[in-house]
């Protein structure tokens, strides 16, 4: 088994949930940790992890690669520094971009060996970053953690979960749309909002229907997969991404999902440049069905230009007054069903696979890709 050394955060962000199922999961060699969030520090998740309290340095990340067989790090290197000096060890270089936040070049990615795509859409993106021409371009999907996220079959779309978390750049969750569409929701329909940091707005409505939980009784503290006990279907009206935790932990947890209609969750439209072969989204199809309109689109600039695909609280109100009181037990089904199609105990060994395949290709060749299910 290779021994796979990574950089990771060891927050309550997307990230140190993401970092952490891997290292739980690959077993990782060592660690070096970076917290983000404020009062938001869990070292002990990793058992044998140095802490980054001054950033990455090269005494650092010499005692991270040495020993170890790859070094893999999470949407970006912090820098050029860590695949320089792994590089230089002999040791091989493994990033899961997120394509908002990856350069076109520099950062690391000239010395990148391997790209892990978490889903199409980074894999589209990754094939046309000049920085990474060199680097093998795999789409692989994260896995969805069945074993912690207790399933729970929801009945009747009732009580609608938003979670905020940290709210994403550019408020990329929407979350202040969501709230302001309780003005002009006219079911009955609850609405639960789950944050980490401060609402975007002060303006909340005075609504009994609305409730907003935060800190600890909102994040959990460490446990992410406690946050899926409550609610009917997950609210998540973002603007954009490819991958979405928060997504497959809802469904995973039996939760059916309302999100912005766009490819790569949803079917992508005619004028969207995706071979016919990878058109369909990877939501399950009880939750492309419960999808929001996209209003309009936008071009924004964050480390490369992406597509913002916007919405507006009446037609987030109109998709909640739609569904409000539905029948969704079979979707919820389905939700879990998916979740463990894409479970951790199907995919780890395809990743395993991957990560010998890197080791080996200095000296074989890449070989046969790794067999990864159609999302």
């Amino acid at each position: 088994m290779k021994k796979i050394a990574a950089i990771v955060r060891a927050d309550c962000g997307g990230l140190g949930s993401l970092a952490r199922s891997f290292s739980d999961r690959l077993g990782f060699y060592r660690t070096v940790s970076l917290s983000r969030h404020p009062g938001e520090h869990y070292p002990h998740w990793y058992p044998r992890n140095r802490v980054a309290a001054d950033g990455l340095t090269v005494e650092l990340l010499a005692w991270l690669c040495d020993g170890a067989d790859v070094l893999l790090s999470f949407e970006t290197w912090y820098g050029d520094l860590a695949p320089r000096v792994a590089r230089r060890m002999g040791v091989r270089t493994a990033l899961v971009p997120m394509y908002e936040c990856c350069p076109l070049a520099r950062a690391g990615l000239e010395q990148t060996e391997l790209a892990i795509c978490p889903s199409r859409l980074d894999w589209y993106e990754m094939e046309r970053t000049p920085g990474l021409a060199a680097a093998r371009r795999v789409f692989l999907p994260i896995p969805f953690d069945v074993e912690r996220i207790a399933f729970r079959r929801r009945r009747r779309a009732r009580v609608f979960l938003h979670s905020m978390g940290h709210g994403g750049i550019g408020g990329r969750n929407g979350t202040q749309r969501v709230i302001e569409a309780w003005r002009h929701v006219k079911s009955n329909a609850r609405l639960v909002v789950r944050h980490q940091s401060p609402l975007p707005t002060d303006d909340l409505p005075r609504d009994e229907r609305i409730t907003c939980l935060s800190g600890p009784a909102a994040s959990g503290v460490e446990n992410y997969w406690d946050l899926w006990s409550e609610g009917d279907v997950l609210l998540h009206p973002h603007r954009w991404d490819g991958l979405s935790l928060p997504i497959q932990e809802a469904l995973a947890a039996g939760m059916p999902v309302m999100t912005t209609r766009y490819w790569p969750f949803c079917d992508a439209g005619e004028a969207d440049e995706v071979a016919p072969e990878h058109r369909e989204g990877w939501l399950p199809p009880s939750s492309r069905r419960m999808a929001i309109d996209v209003t309009s689109t936008t071009r924004q600039r964050i480390c490369r230009e992406i597509t913002a695909h916007e919405t507006t609280p009446q037609a987030i109100a109109a998709a909640v007054d739609a569904w409000y009181d539905a029948d969704i037990s079979a979707a919820s089904d389905e939700s879990r069903e998916y979740a463990e199609h894409l479970s951790w105990r199907r995919l780890l060994p395809e990743y395993r696979r991957l990560f010998d395949g890197l080791c080996e290709a200095w000296a074989v060749g890449w070989g046969a890709a790794p067999r990864a299910p159609d999302a």
